[in-house]
Parts: structure tokens; sequence; C-alpha cells
């Protein structure tokens, strides 16, 4: 690959190696991950989705301390001590059979997730153009990540638990050399010219909400549906190859957001894909056939990685510094945490249906508040057209 090819790749490649195969990888796996829970731990599903939260609520919590920090932290080396850090939580949790030894060892985990979750994350807010670069970095996980829930099926197929924890850490060990990509901090001039920058306080309150819904709802469906898989009749396998399938699709979602960028605005992409996502979330938890539920599947990670990046690209452009953008991955981490549990509590009281009505419900907040957050950036700024021009790329040091 030429240099000129690989230039604006660095940027996603980097991104996506700490932040969607580290920091969000055990929310990737959540279908897996509980399914596998309740059956090797022999545990109801209520309490394998608290374990699920408990690790994820670590990573929000070691973020947030990140969040006010970021500007002055080196955030290659962040990435990296994070990345080696959760990779040994992963392989130590392969020999837990128990579920208070396991909880300890996901906290570990869970720290090295957060670690290097808040640089990523603060590396694409400082790009000037978090929008097309989020985008780009979902298409990356789109291009490479259905290996990874593919080769999941299979672990979990023939190991079980411990087969899934191991994909993971090697999963996170793979994906490190990436980091060689990611800068260690904006140049002292850039850092500058942002560093007496008046956040939006409001609007960045309204755009953390919104970030915290939208990963609640992702976890509220997507953590059960290998159990709405197997209650149709699908076997770890077949879920594999249906979840890799969506990984494909959500490449094709996040790839339509980095070309269109701000070219329609902010404002109908999100309205348009919030509605579709909510609307295959209904169907996805309801699904009573194979062709209802890969259909629902397929759909739902296109629209939900096309929305995701206009939601992200609203919160990173109000802080070049990623303050912002790192306290809203703690809150997807946080509202991802309480997900798994409270579509638990909803799936036991009214089956797996009823988790669908909960979304919808939901998504109505998630797009309310992402164009209050827009509304709000946009006074503050001057009231800024609705097509925003395209943002010069700002120069990194390695």
């Amino acid at each position: 690959m030429s240099k000129s090819l690989l230039e604006p790749l660095k940027i996603p490649l980097c991104a996506f190696a700490s932040i969607m195969s580290c920091g969000y990888l055990s929310m990737f796996s959540m279908p897996y991950l509980i399914g596998s829970m309740v059956d090797y731990l022999q545990v109801p599903e209520s309490t394998a989705g608290l374990l699920g939260t408990a690790e994820l609520m670590v990573v929000a919590i070691t973020t947030a301390i990140l969040a006010p920090r970021m500007g002055r932290l080196p955030r290659r080396s962040l990435a990296a001590a994070g990345m080696l850090i959760a990779a040994a939580g992963h392989f130590l949790s392969m020999s837990a059979a128990e579920p208070l030894p396991l909880l300890a060892v996901r906290a570990l985990a869970g720290l090295g997730a957060g670690l290097a979750l808040a640089a990523g994350n603060a590396v694409i807010a400082g790009t000037g153009d978090p929008l097309r670069n989020y985008a780009r970095m979902i298409a990356v996980y789109g291009a490479l990540g259905a290996g990874l829930l593919i080769g999941m099926g299979f672990a979990v197929s023939l190991w079980g638990l411990p087969g899934a924890y191991a994909v993971q850490g090697l999963w996170v060990v793979l994906t490190m050399p990436f980091l060689l990509f990611m800068p260690m901090r904006l140049e002292a001039k850039a850092s500058e010219q942002v560093s007496g920058a008046r956040i939006p306080w409001g609007a960045g309150a309204f755009g953390v909400a919104a970030v915290f819904l939208w990963h609640s709802c992702d976890t509220s469906v997507y953590g059960f549906s290998e159990r709405v898989a197997a209650a149709i009749g699908f076997d770890p396998e077949e879920t594999g190859w249906v979840l890799g399938a969506s990984v494909v699709t959500g490449f094709l979602g996040a790839g339509l957001a980095s070309l269109l960028g701000d070219r329609f605005g902010r404002v109908w992409p999100i309205l348009t894909g919030g509605v579709a996502f909510a609307l295959c979330s209904y169907v996805l938890t309801a699904a009573e056939s194979a062709d209802a539920y890969i259909s629902a599947q397929v759909a739902y990670a296109l629209f939900f990685t096309f929305t995701g990046p206009y939601i992200y690209g609203i919160v990173g452009d109000l802080d070049r510094h990623g303050r912002v953008m790192v306290a809203a991955s703690s809150a997807a981490l946080f509202g991802g945490g309480v997900g798994p549990y409270l579509s638990s509590l909803v799936a036991e009281a009214a089956g797996y249906g009823a988790i669908g009505e909960y979304v919808v419900g939901i998504v109505a907040l998630i797009l309310l508040f992402s164009l209050v957050c827009l509304r709000i950036s946009r006074a503050a700024s001057g009231a800024q057209p609705t097509t925003m021009p395209a943002q010069p790329k700002p120069t990194v040091l390695d």
C-alpha cells in the first residue's frame, strides 16, 4: 500500500485497535459472553447480564477519570499499556470457573480497555473531522471484525466460555501493531490554538446523554441476539456467521456515513438512521423465524453504524482535546453496561419481544438529545449553517 493511500487510514487504523478491538471488545462480544456464561457457569440470565454490566462499568469509570486529563496524557503510550493489561485480563479469564473469580479478572480487562478507549477517542476528536474518521474506523471494523465474531462462534462451540476469552485476548494482541500509527498528542501549536476554547457544556451534556442512551439501546438488543437466535434454533456457529455478516453490512453503513459526511447536514441522517434502527431493533427481538432474524440483524447493524458516526461527530466537534469525546465514551460504556442488565429484566418479565418495545421509546429520547446538542453547539459558535464546511486537517506529532 502506497504512502498516499495509507495516510488517510492511519488514524482510523490506530483508533480501530484501541477503541473497537479493545475498548468496546466486550460490548461487541456480549451475545457470546452472556450466552456462554449462562451455559458454562450455570447462572440465570440476570446474573450473566450483571457480570457483563460490572465489566463495562470498570471501563466506563476508567475513561471518566481520564477524560479531564486527556489534553496532557501521551495517547500512544496510554493505549499500548491499556491493550497489554486488557489482553492479560482476557487470558486470565479462561481459567475462572466461578462468578466471583471471573468478576475479578474481568475488572482487570476492563481497566485496560478503559485506558485504550480513552486514548483512541481523544485521537479521533483531535483530527478536525471526527465524523468521517469515526465512520472510517467503523468501516475498518466492518472489514476486519467479521473474522472476530465468526472465530468466536467456532471457539464457543468447541470450548465454551474459555474459548470466547481466548479469542478476545488473541484479537487484542494481533491488532496492537496498528498503534504505531497513533500520535502521542496534538502538535504544540495546534494544542495552543484550542487550549483556551470554551466548551459549550450544555451541548456537551445533551451529547453525552445521547451517547449513553445510544449504547444502552445497542447492548439491550445486541446482548441478547444470541439468545433470540438460540430460541429460533440457531447453534453458536450459525449465529457467528449471521453476526459476521452483520459486521460486513456495518462496514457499508459506516462507509455511507463517511461518504456523505455533512453533505445533507446532520439532522436528516440522524433522524432517518435513528428511526430505522428502532424499527430493526423491534423486529429483531420479536423474530420467530430464521429469515426475520437474519434480515433484522443485518439491517440493524447497517443503521447502527450509519447513525453512530453522526452522533459522535456532533460530540467530537465540541472539543479538539477530546475531553468531551472521552467523557462520551465513558457514558457509552455506562449505557452499554446497564443495557444487558435492564434488558435481562425486561426479557425475564415479558419475553425478548418486549426489549424492542423498550428500545423504540429510548431511541426517541436519543434523537431529541442529539438535535438539542447540535442546536446549542451551533448557537454557541455563531449559528453555523446546516451543511458545515470541511475542517482543515491538524498536524500531529508521532
